[in-house]
């Protein structure tokens, strides 16, 4: 859950047995709005994670990677990309700030990082 800086909320959940993505947001006063699919397709098999319009996520079973997308306006979301400097995690992200911090794959205890930067592209920087 986000609260974005005009007082809306957003939420992104995987749907119930699919690993499908959803996105709806909750204005002040409002509703929700109608759940849309974000990403163009992506999946995951964790929960993802949202913060300021990115959303991030771990790829479906054995796709260790690191995957995001980025709001560019109501209901439409940058392509999906590998999250730069991911080598893989064998679990869900932290994300917040524009940052995102994962765990390394298995066998690997390691934190890691990376920042996303302001850029329109979306471009992260390790």
């Amino acid at each position: 859950m986000h609260w974005e800086r005009d007082g809306a909320t957003a939420v992104v959940w995987r749907k119930l047995g699919t690993t499908q993505m959803f996105y709806s947001q909750h204005s002040v006063p409002g509703e929700w709005s109608t759940p849309r699919e974000v990403g163009g397709g992506g999946g995951t098999s964790t929960a993802p994670e949202i913060d300021e319009g990115i959303v991030v996520w771990r790829g479906i079973r054995d796709d260790n990677h690191l995957w995001y997308t980025r709001r560019t306006g109501p209901g439409t979301w940058q392509p999906q990309a590998v999250v730069c400097g991911a080598g893989g995690t064998s679990t869900k992200p932290a994300l917040g700030t524009g940052r995102v911090v994962w765990k390394g794959i298995s066998g690997d205890p390691h934190l890691w990082e990376s920042r996303f930067s302001a850029e329109p592209g979306g471009v992260c920087r390790s």
